[in-house]
């Protein structure tokens, strides 16, 4: 499993952090990848501890979330669509 970069773009960036309408913006754009979960609560504008916030933030939204720890890092998964019948991820479906 590969952990990918998080994306971001001047438009996430200049929303205000911690906002819901940037926690939403970096989801979506970060749909169907594996991303570290402390960067994309940093692109989100979110404290480390603050994860309740950002899954505040999604939970009236069409997505599933997968929170999970591999290599000591914790990690997220956000899809539109279940998992793939071949991905393995070691964590737990939130949403």
């Amino acid at each position: 499993m590969r952990i990918k970069a998080v994306l971001r773009d001047n438009q996430i960036l200049g929303m205000e952090p911690g906002s819901k309408d940037r926690i939403v913006a970096t989801a979506m754009k970060n749909l169907d990848r594996i991303v570290s979960q402390s960067s994309i609560l940093k692109v989100m504008g979110l404290k480390q501890d603050a994860r309740a916030t950002m899954l505040e933030a999604l939970k009236d939204k069409d997505i599933h979330i997968w929170l999970a720890n591999e290599a000591q890092q914790d990690i997220i998964y956000l899809s539109k669509e279940d998992l793939p019948d071949d991905f393995e991820i070691a964590g737990y479906k939130w949403q």
